[in-house]
């Protein structure tokens, strides 16, 4: 018997026209595929998500995840539950999380997954849903974190025109440490935050002019003026230290938010871009 080699599967169909019958040749043999294979999938990694946590009680919130490898038929999981994804490009999806999703304090992990070939699952990252507090003296409400109870909250009356709220957590010896401070600022006239703080914080404009406080839009939709970059060594001079943002409450008085010489959360895991992130977050829970 003669062997084929190198042949491949062949099906041809000649429909005879008007003989009423089609003829089907079939030639059989060995041989290999050279068609495209698709390309596998890359296997997703996270890099940062924003934000990081929300109150307890958020109605709901939209979640960009960045990182690099994401595909249009990656999937996202909040907490081992998958949820709707909105692919953006390789290195950025969105979702949201629901009421029910942020209804009980704690840590979660979100994980973006792809599918095979090749694909696989992304390292897990973390999204806190925050305690909500209100102290009673001053009315005021806020997020408290999730790695500590708030052993302690001073209200200091003292100084006129101000008020200092410290949030104090235990350390390791269970002494209290005061971790960051909410100041509020009477405002008689009513001014608008640019205003009061040119006249109050940023006299000779320097602060602004170099840049070292940006405008942004704060967790409870209201604008804030943050410091984004070093104070000019001559405004330090000048008038000394100022606080990390500024922030005009729904009755018109200023809170501002700055972290306090005590400080142990780099103790306790927090980068300096983290701590940034928390005391923005904390002001943009409070209100009166």
């Amino acid at each position: 018997m003669k062997e084929h080699k190198g042949s491949t599967l062949l099906f041809t169909l000649f429909a005879l026209a008007g003989l009423g019958f089609a003829l089907f040749i079939v030639a059989c043999g060995g041989g290999r595929f050279t068609g495209n294979m698709p390309a596998p999938n890359p296997t997703p990694s996270i890099q940062s998500i924003s934000p990081t946590f929300v109150p307890a009680g958020t109605t709901s919130t939209a979640v960009t995840i960045n990182g690099s490898g994401f595909v249009v038929s990656s999937t996202v999981a909040f907490n081992g539950a998958q949820h709707p994804v909105t692919f953006v490009n390789a290195g950025r999806l969105t979702m949201t999380l629901s009421a029910a999703d942020l209804t009980t304090t704690g840590n979660y992990p979100i994980v973006v997954k792809n599918p095979l070939p090749g694909g696989g699952a992304s390292p897990s990252i973390t999204f806190s849903v925050w305690n909500k507090d209100v102290e009673s003296s001053t009315g005021l409400q806020f997020a408290t974190p999730v790695f500590g109870v708030i052993s302690q909250l001073d209200v200091n009356t003292s100084t006129p025109g101000k008020a200092f709220i410290d949030f104090r957590l235990p350390d390791n010896s269970e002494t209290l440490v005061s971790e960051l401070a909410l100041r509020v600022f009477v405002n008689p006239s009513g001014q608008t935050l640019q205003q009061w703080f040119e006249q109050n914080i940023d006299l000779n404009g320097m602060l602004m002019a170099s840049g070292t406080f940006q405008q942004q839009m704060l967790l409870d939709g209201s604008a804030a003026l943050v410091a984004v970059g070093p104070v000019p060594d001559a405004y330090l001079d000048a008038s000394g230290p100022v606080d990390a943002a500024y922030k005009e409450s729904n009755t018109g008085q200023i809170i501002s938010v700055v972290r306090s010489p005590v400080n142990d959360l780099t103790s306790r895991g927090y980068t300096a871009d983290q701590i940034s992130e928390l005391e923005l977050q904390i002001l943009g829970t409070a209100h009166f």
